[in-house]
């Protein structure tokens, strides 16, 4: 059975989604609660003015901003984790 380069893209595509996925799922339990608070309230402050205002919007943001961070640190060497947290 040979594929079409159609086929093979949408393979191709469908397995980044899965694996992109995965990497999301595997990157969520970084930090606990109480760490996730402190870096909202930094990020908060850090990006004043740089953010929407208005309470939805701004929370968003800073929920996507901790979302990087722990994304962000997830990614460094366990020792370093270790040190950051």
């Amino acid at each position: 059975m040979s594929l079409t380069r159609r086929e093979l893209l949408k393979t191709g595509a469908a397995g980044v989604a899965l694996l992109t996925l995965a990497d999301c799922a595997r990157h969520s339990g970084t930090l606990d609660e109480a760490q996730r608070n402190v870096v909202a309230k930094i990020a908060a402050v850090m990006l004043d003015g740089a953010i929407p205002a208005n309470d939805p919007e701004r929370a968003r943001a800073v929920a996507e901003a901790v979302a990087g961070f722990a994304i962000a640190v997830d990614g460094l060497p366990p020792q370093v984790q270790g040190e950051v947290q």
